[in-house]
């Protein structure tokens, strides 16, 4: 049996809130009537009404009883000792047993549990009366209050088993309770009671297992469709035509100049140029632009082309790749060598007649695929294609080791039509293809060889898949119930992250999410599912979590910015073993705050976290199981993403902020800041006790934006060559006004690439700027309210070879000098189409774009 997480343990697990707290089930209401907020849909409807029946539950004074609100250890305690048999309320039962409990309402329920040996508090002499109350914590006082038989368990199982299984045994675990550590809701609670006292044996209930993270896989496919069977969400594929065939024939069409050179070798290459900027060293991640020294590859609307860009003064475009499927959308590629993928979307839409000037667009069956195209680039004049996956579902995120590409997709199984009453589990399964088996379209997986954690609450399946990309070996494949939302990976392993709300039940709690993390082995052409973990709150994105000599870290914000009481927001840091359980944690950093950014560097960490100003939290990792904050600086504004500059420098790229003060501060009632332009700084983390800034450049006025604030593709990066590049679009407010006006936001004046030096003695010197459009470009000149500016001419990628720095943008590739900034050579790119300004047809529908994508299905 798995050791529980280190969080649920008791001293982790309470949430303490507010010490305004309204209590509740000491007045009673007026009436005999049941609650006037409880709906005959609550699930534990009836054990509220034995409760109040029987006297013990008498709810608020305005006659409701807040049945999903979370319980505190207060009410909690109340409402069981009102209901032992041998409890005889306002009979001196006792006060100030604990120094937290004094003649409180709730002193006697709490004193007499402590006499009779039902609770015994803290350590610190306390009871925390306001504090919620989760399942794990209530199955022992219960099992305590109702004199059950505790379980015997072994010794490696967590505490709460033995507490548990009593329950269990009474038939008294709701279906809604979701999880060991769930904050319980007072209407679960009612329930649990009830079933208690009344000894109910006809209702569902759940046993240890069923919430234990273990996951159940070797389930025939009459098992798996019972998880379906009822649900809204299920959608029916139908039957499974055994010879379906996809055409799986070249569908692409290559142009070539006739006057491009084939051979690499015969042009030659520079053996310095830039790279994908990544997160681990030796994974490569996808891009929309590739370069290998001598070509450039991208994605360009609807095309994949490819220019020879080096050396500057002969650059030209070499190849188009078109794809002849116009529901095909290229997003993202990998280039390895002389191997070329593509990664892309496919959609297809049935129309249906929805009435006059109503025309309906329904998906089609398999409507979601995604397509992966391996190409032989070794002649960059015509790559040809050696094979075609297509999957169900959408691509979430990928990751390419060596030779192998990992890819991760998400496949929903939605109601559109045609459900029937009892679903067959094959009809919902996962489907793909491959080219080298003739295209014939197959199960992923099958029912036996799906695993599912018990009370998964979204039907949606997770698919990580190894592709191997210089063979023909078969794709290796793990499906399980589940979602992806981000994804972390290292050269050995593989980590899913998705977020758990709880939000199937009827008692969800938006404020207790979770973070799951689903871990997995990676070898050479294999993926391979070896176990989850857990913690609570929400994470940002990928850099959130990280691998370190076996450990996983991971940052996490829980509750809301803006929240009050128990929900304000807190931020952690977990430390997880190898089996994902947690060994080591900081939690409560900056309440009322929220994560914008995080990196981890070997045994250091770094996290900004901002609401009116940013504090940089630098953390010593170096013990896994005592992980430390060693200090922290607070500044102006806030760093959305962080780049290590070498091991005791960090890169900030975010926004300036001015905090707001006297009447915008009394009229707003609460602590908050104005974001200004652009900020980027440098960090000294040489001292991690006592972080500094550097130097620091602002750009622009509220309104400047850069793809690198949510996209650290954008950046271009290199120490040696002291070259820091990205794009932006500057805005600057008119007529002198302050941007810390609300009202004041700025007009784009400059949409292209700013370029840096930097290093430790000057900080950064603007190199120089690069731009796609001219001064008077019309596009500056037509802006109103917002700045859409043109999409062939929105620089999307900055790149190296020699001493030649490239923009690249759908419409063309501009070369510049590295040093000087200035301009070499320009290769206009004709694009794939126009963008379409006509928004709706006369039937009511906008038309089809070239890549077969509907924008808008209504009016």
């Amino acid at each position: 049996m798995k050791k529980m997480l280190k969080w649920l343990s008791i001293p982790f697990i309470i949430l303490l809130i507010s010490t305004q707290v309204v209590y509740a089930d000491q007045t009673p209401a007026s009436g005999d009537k049941l609650f006037m907020d409880v709906s005959s849909n609550d699930p534990s409807k009836d054990g509220i009404t034995y409760l109040k029946e029987h006297g013990v539950l008498h709810g608020y004074s305005d006659g409701t009883f807040k049945s999903t609100s979370k319980i505190n250890r207060a009410e909690f305690i109340k409402i069981v000792i009102a209901s032992l048999d041998g409890f005889n309320p306002g009979q001196e039962n006792g006060k100030n047993c604990f120094s937290d409990v004094k003649d409180e309402w709730f002193a006697e329920y709490v004193c007499y549990a402590k006499e009779n040996g039902i609770i015994s508090g803290y350590s610190d002499g306390t009871f925390r009366p306001a504090n919620n109350i989760n399942f794990a914590e209530a199955s022992k006082i219960m099992v305590n209050a109702f004199d059950m038989d505790v379980a015997n368990v072994s010794g490696s199982d967590p505490w709460y088993r033995a507490f548990v299984e009593p329950l269990a045994a009474n038939n008294a675990i709701p279906e809604s309770i979701s999880d060991f550590d769930k904050f319980i809701a007072r209407g679960e609670m009612a329930e649990v009671v009830y079933r208690i006292k009344d000894e109910v044996k006809e209702k569902n209930s759940l046993d240890y297992f069923d919430l234990e993270a273990i996951p159940v896989s070797g389930q025939s496919c009459a098992a798996l469709g019972k998880l379906f069977e009822g649900s809204k969400n299920a959608y029916y594929y139908g039957d499974v035509a055994e010879e379906a065939v996809m055409d799986f024939s070249d569908d692409s069409s290559v142009t070539a100049a006739p006057q491009a050179v084939s051979n690499r070798q015969e042009s030659g290459s520079s053996d310095e140029y830039s790279e994908t900027n990544v997160q681990v060293q030796g994974v490569d991640e996808a891009d929309i632009v590739k370069n290998d020294g001598e070509y450039i590859y991208m994605v360009s609307q609807k095309d994949i082309r490819i220019v020879k860009a080096y050396p500057a003064d002969q650059m030209s475009e070499i190849s188009k790749v078109t794809l002849d499927n116009e529901n095909f959308n290229p997003s993202e590629i990998y280039v390895d060598g002389d191997t070329l993928v593509v990664i892309g979307s496919e959609w297809s839409y049935r129309a249906y007649d929805g009435g006059p000037a109503r025309l309906m667009w329904y998906p089609e069956f398999h409507s979601n695929r995604t397509i992966v195209l391996i190409y032989n680039i070794s002649d960059r004049t015509n790559p040809r294609i050696t094979r075609k996956l297509t999957f169900d579902g959408s691509a979430s995120h990928s990751r390419r080791v060596d030779d192998t590409m990992y890819l991760v997709l998400n496949k929903s199984i939605y109601a559109y039509y045609n459900m029937p009453e009892t679903v067959e589990a094959e009809g919902l399964l996962p489907r793909f293809s491959d080219s080298k088996e003739a295209g014939t379209e197959k199960f992923l997986t099958e029912c036996e060889d799906i695993m599912y954690f018990p009370r998964t609450q979204d039907l949606n399946y997770v698919m990580a898949v190894a592709i191997p990309l210089k063979s023909n070996q078969e794709i290796t494949t793990e499906v399980m119930l589940g979602n992806s939302e981000n994804i972390y990976a290292s050269q050995d392993n593989l980590y899913i992250a998705s977020t758990n709300y709880n939000s199937g039940s009827y008692y969800y709690d938006w404020s207790n999410a979770k973070t799951m993390v689903y871990k997995y082995a990676l070898a050479p052409n294999n993926i391979e599912y070896k176990s989850r973990g857990k913690v609570p709150g929400t994470i940002l994105n990928q850099f959130s979590m990280d691998e370190s000599k076996g450990f996983f870290r991971i940052a996490t914000t829980k509750g809301d910015m803006w929240g009050e009481g128990g929900n304000i927001s807190k931020n952690n840091l977990y430390v997880l073993n190898a089996d994902m359980n947690i060994v080591g944690d900081i939690e409560d950093i900056a309440p009322g705050e929220k994560i914008y950014s995080t990196r981890f560097m070997g045994d250091r960490g770094y996290m900004v976290t901002f609401k009116n100003v940013d504090p940089l939290f630098a953390f010593d990792l170096s013990d896994p199981y005592n992980p430390k904050i060693l200090g922290k600086l607070k500044i102006p504004g806030y760093s959305d993403y962080l780049h290590p500059y070498d091991e005791n420098h960090i890169i900030g790229f975010g926004k300036d902020a001015v905090e707001v003060t006297g009447e915008d501060k009394l009229r707003r009632g609460d602590n908050f800041a104005w974001y200004q332009g652009m900020k980027i700084a440098l960090f000294d983390v040489t001292d991690p006790a006592n972080p500094t800034q550097m130097f620091t450049e602002l750009i622009g006025d509220r309104g400047t934006q850069s793809d690198v604030l949510y996209d650290h593709k954008a950046l271009l990066f290199d120490k040696e060559k002291n070259l820091l590049a990205f794009p932006v679009q500057v805005a600057e407010v008119p007529g002198g006004q302050t941007s810390a006006n609300p009202d004041a936001y700025g007009t784009t004046v400059f949409d292209g690439a700013y370029v840096y030096s930097l290093d430790l003695e000057n900080g950064f010197k603007l190199r120089g700027k690069i731009s796609h459009y001219s001064d008077d470009d019309e596009a500056y000149l037509k802006q109103g309210s917002y700045w859409y500016g043109d999409a062939l001419k929105d620089i999307k990628r900055i790149l190296y070879i020699g001493a030649n720095l490239y923009t690249v943008a759908d419409g063309g590739i501009k070369a510049s000098d590295i040093n000087t900034i200035i301009e070499k050579n320009y290769l206009e790119l004709t694009p794939s189409f126009e963008y379409d300004d006509q928004i709706y047809n006369e039937d009511g529908v906008e038309p089809v774009t070239p890549g077969g994508v509907i924008r808008n299905l209504f009016r």
